[in-house]
């Protein structure tokens, strides 16, 4: 059984002028040792310093994040928040060994949040699949050393820097960041037939699999 992990993901938004919270930018998620909140680097704004994160249902009283460190190549980001900590923040995975293939993982993520006129409308979400490979450099043409889990089941935009974590506990294996890029699976085939009961149309949606920097990574970022 897994605890509600739902106060220990927050989505992170950019500030108004006023200092006020205004747009859905990504997910984030609190680890305990050191106590600090993650997220992928590319859902923050360049050479902007401070944001704020929504601890749900409480939309009308953030809290205040700032960037103590990020790295652009391993797409991290390292924050501290004023004011709060949750009671029960995620685990890194001990031993990067204990990730294998099909092992069943979660996603807990606010990737289908949107703006709608001035107003943020904050979706939580939750994701179950597998772990359908472990990829190296050399297989994805990426950062030298830089391993990536390929997922069951896709990021969607929003989802990114949220955890991907072990679903008989809250230890994370990962980071979601992105979608592979070189093919989709086949997620469901839609077919219209006429009076004569011939097909005349067929349609097949598609989703792609997500990608997770593997958690080493993160926990040599955080030194």
């Amino acid at each position: 059984m897994i605890d509600n992990p739902r106060k220990s993901v927050v989505p992170i938004m950019a500030l108004d002028n006023e200092g006020n919270p205004s747009d859905f930018l990504g997910s984030a998620f609190f680890i305990d040792n050191p106590k600090i909140l993650v997220t992928a680097n590319h859902v923050l704004i360049e050479d902007v310093e401070k944001y704020a994160i929504i601890v749900m249902p409480d939309y009308d009283s953030p809290f205040y994040a700032s960037v103590i460190k990020t790295d652009e190549k391993l797409d991290l980001a390292h924050l501290q928040v004023e004011g709060y900590f949750p009671e029960n923040p995620f685990q890194l995975m001990d031993d990067q060994n204990e990730i294998a293939l099909n092992d069943v993982v979660v996603c807990n993520d606010y990737g289908l949040s949107m703006k709608i006129g001035d107003k943020v409308t904050i979706s939580p979400s939750v994701r179950m699949g597998n772990v359908s490979r472990i990829l190296d450099n050399e297989q994805r043409f990426i950062y030298s050393g830089q391993t990536v889990l390929e997922l069951s089941f896709p990021i969607f935009r929003g989802a990114s820097g949220a955890p991907i974590f072990k679903n008989t506990d809250r230890r994370v294996v990962g980071v979601a960041q992105a979608n592979v890029d070189y093919h989709k699976i086949a997620a469901q085939i839609a077919r219209t037939f006429d009076a004569r009961g011939e097909p005349v149309e067929e349609i097949e949606y598609m989703l792609p699999s997500g990608l997770a920097l593997h958690v080493q990574h993160l926990k040599d970022f955080l030194g």
